[in-house]
């Protein structure tokens, strides 16, 4: 008999940044410090919203700028991986695990990507990428809704 995959989602997204993100000079980054357990997120099996999924949707929401962004400016998303201590260098010296482009607006932005999210702990490093603009002083957030596969 043939399994049937399908895709589930977790109930509720999980904030991976956000105070962090404000006023976030162009070019300079930010690693993890609100969100999770002093910024450092736990995905595995019983964990509430994460559960050890190794899939999602990874979601960037931008206030208003005043000024255009630069055309070809991006938000790096780096997943700090650990097995005895967190990944170091800001950025670390490897490519980015999600790249989330943005338009060239004046206006608040919403963009979501899809990607791999790592089983176990983690920390976020994200990277205001040649946009040409501070971030907005507020209303900026990097959230994760997991999924996996399930056969029936």
């Amino acid at each position: 008999m043939a399994v049937v995959l399908k895709q589930l989602e977790q109930g509720a997204a999980v904030t991976l940044l956000s105070t962090e993100l404000n006023a976030l000079a162009n070019n300079a980054g930010v690693t993890s410090s609100v969100g999770g357990t002093a910024g450092a997120f736990s995905n595995v099996v019983g964990t509430t919203n994460m559960d050890g999924n190794p899939r999602g949707k990874i979601e960037f929401k931008m206030g208003g700028t005043v000024t255009a962004l630069t055309a070809g400016g991006s938000i790096k998303v780096w997943f700090l991986k650990t097995v005895t201590g967190y990944e170091s260098g800001t950025p670390p010296v490897r490519n980015p695990d999600v790249v989330i482009p943005l338009d060239a607006l004046t206006v608040a932005q919403t963009v979501t990507r899809e990607c791999l999210i790592p089983v176990g702990s983690f920390k976020i490093y994200a990277q205001n990428s040649a946009t040409g603009q501070a971030m907005p002083a507020t209303l900026n957030t990097l959230s994760v809704l997991l999924n996996t596969d399930q056969g029936i």
